[in-house]
C-alpha cells in the first residue's frame, strides 16, 4: 500500500511528504536530487529500498521543492542549498520529529552534511551512501569530474532526461531490462523536466562543502561501493577522514554477497516489519536503488572497518545513535 502524500508549507511553498513504517527511530532518506513520492513505488529497486528502510523504523520522505509534488520552480528560481536545507526541519516538525536518522545518497549528501553540521540537535546519526563532498575536480580534488565535462552532461540531460538517463548512468547493468527503463523513464519525467534537472545538476557541479567536514559533530556512517565509477571510491575516503564524528561502538569487518535485487509486486508492499526483516536478511548485500548486485565489503585502510547493510552493524546503527567510528569507510 502506498503510503498517504500530505503536505507541509513553508515559504509560502507545499512540500510534499510521505510516513511509511513505525519507529523509533525516525528515518529522514534525503535521496539524490530529484524524485516523485507516488511514482517511485511503481520502480521496484526504489520501493524495495524504501521498504527496507522502514523495517528499521518509521521513514520519512519529501519531494524537495521545485521537484515532484512539491510546488514546481522554473530553472532559474532554483534554491541554495541552504535554502533546500531549511525545508527539512518543516517536514520533521510536519511528523512530530524531533530527531532523525538522516540517510542520505548521492547528490542527497550534500544537503545532509551541511545539516548535520548547522543542526545536530536534530539529527541522531548521518548515514552517506555513494555521497561527495564536492563532485567536480579541483587541483586538491583531483578524483571529481573533470570540468570539461559539464557541457556534454547538461547536453545530455537536456536530450536524454525522461528516458531513463539516470538508470543508465548510475545501474548500466540494470538498462538491459526493459520493463525497468520504461518505469524509471516515467518516474524521471514524473520527479523534474529536463530544464529543473539540469539546473539542479549545474548546481551540484558547482557545491563544495569540504569545509563543513570537520563540523559534522553527530555519529556518521561512510559506505561507498568499491567498483561506483560516476562516484568513485575515493570520494568516500575523503568524507571518513574528515568528518571527526563521535563514536562509542564500532562493528567488525565482515564480508557479504548476493545475487540480483528481489523484485517486490506493489501488491506485495507492506509496513510490515518482520517479513520486511525476512527479506533483508537473505538480501544482506543490496542497499542503493537500482544497484543490482553488490561484491563483498572490506577494510581500505588500517584503521577502517567495513560493513554491510542487513548485518547486526548495520541494525544497531539504525536503531542505535551511534553510526561511524571516526575515520572509518565502509566499501563494498
Amino acid at each position: 500500500m502506498i503510503p498517504e502524500t500530505h503536505y507541509a508549507r513553508h515559504d509560502g511553498l507545499h512540500i510534499a511528504y510521505q510516513v511509511f513504517g513505525e519507529g523509533p527511530p525516525d528515518i529522514l532518506f534525503l535521496d539524490q536530487w530529484f524524485g516523485h513520492l507516488e511514482a517511485q513505488w511503481d520502480v521496484a529497486p526504489l520501493a524495495e529500498l524504501r521498504e527496507r528502510l522502514a523495517s528499521f523504523g518509521r521513514l520519512i520522505m519529501y519531494d524537495k521543492r521545485g521537484s515532484g509534488l512539491s510546488d514546481p520552480l522554473a530553472p532559474n528560481q532554483l534554491p541554495t542549498v541552504e535554502e533546500w536545507m531549511d525545508d527539512i526541519p518543516i517536514v520533521l516538525d510536519a511528523v512530530g520529529a524531533e530527531k532523525a536518522v538522516v540517510v542520505a545518497n548521492i547528490g542527497g549528501g550534500i544537503m545532509a552534511m551541511t545539516y548535520a553540521a548547522a543542526h545536530p540537535e536534530r539529527v541522531a546519526s548521518l548515514v552517506l551512501v555513494d555521497c561527495f563532498a564536492r563532485f567536480s575536480a579541483t587541483d586538491d580534488y583531483a578524483f571529481g569530474a573533470p570540468i570539461e565535462d559539464i557541457p556534454r552532461t547538461l547536453e545530455s540531460i537536456d536530450t536524454l532526461m525522461g528516458r531513463g538517463l539516470m538508470l543508465t548512468l548510475f545501474a548500466p547493468s540494470e538498462a538491459t531490462d526493459d520493463r525497468l527503463v520504461r518505469a524509471w523513464a516515467r518516474y524521471e519525467r514524473q520527479a523534474a523536466s529536463p530544464g529543473m534537472t539540469a539546473a539542479t545538476v549545474h548546481l551540484i557541479y558547482e557545491s563544495d562543502v569540504r569545509e563543513v567536514l570537520p563540523a559534522i559533530r553527530v555519529p556518521t556512517l561512510v559506505i561507498h561501493r568499491a567498483e561506483a565509477t560516476g562516484f568513485r571510491v575515493e570520494h568516500g575516503r575523503y568524507l571518513a577522514a574528515h568528518i571527526r564524528a563521535p563514536s562509542t561502538s564500532s562493528c567488525r569487518a565482515s564480508t557479504t554477497s548476493s545475487g540480483p535485487a528481489t523484485r517486490t509486486p506493489s501488491s506485495m508492499r507492506s509496513s510490515s516489519s518482520s517479513r520486511a526483516r525476512d527479506r533483508h536478511r537473505r538480501h544482506a548485500g543490496h542497499w542503493l536503488p537500482c544497484c543490482s548486485r553488490t561484491s563483498s565489503t572490506r577494510p581500505v585502510s588500517r584503521q577502517s572497518v567495513a560493513t554491510s547493510p542487513g548485518g547486526d552493524c548495520w541494525r544497531s546503527t539504525m536503531r542505535s545513535p551511534i553510526a561511524k567510528s571516526s575515520g572509518r569507510v565502509g566499501e563494498w
